[in-house]
C-alpha cells in the first residue's frame, strides 16, 4: 500500500514540476490551456486583468516547483521526515 501512495505522489510531484516550469516560465501559455480545459465543460474564462493575472501566474508556479520539489524531495529521502510516533 506504501510503494501505491509513493508512486501516486511522485506522479503528483513530477506533474507539479512540469506545470510549475510551464506556469513560471510561459504563464500567457498556462493561462490559454486552463481556457482550453474549462471550454470542454462549457465555461469561459477570462482573466479580469491580463497583465495581473500573468504575474500571479507566474508567482503561483514559482510555488508549485517549490512545493513539488519538496514533495520530490521527501520521496527520495533528501528531506527527512520525523518518525511517526
Amino acid at each position: 500500500m506504501l510503494n501505491l501512495v509513493q508512486a501516486a505522489l511522485a506522479v503528483i510531484a513530477l506533474s507539479g514540476i512540469a506545470l510549475g516550469l510551464l506556469s513560471s516560465l510561459s504563464p500567457d501559455r498556462s493561462i490559454r490551456l486552463y481556457q482550453w480545459m474549462m471550454k470542454y465543460f462549457n465555461w469561459k474564462v477570462e482573466p479580469l486583468d491580463y497583465a495581473r493575472e500573468l504575474g500571479n501566474t507566474r508567482r503561483l508556479g514559482a510555488l508549485m516547483l517549490v512545493l513539488s520539489f519538496a514533495i520530490l524531495a521527501i520521496l527520495l529521502g533528501v528531506i527527512p521526515l520525523p518518525p511517526a510516533s
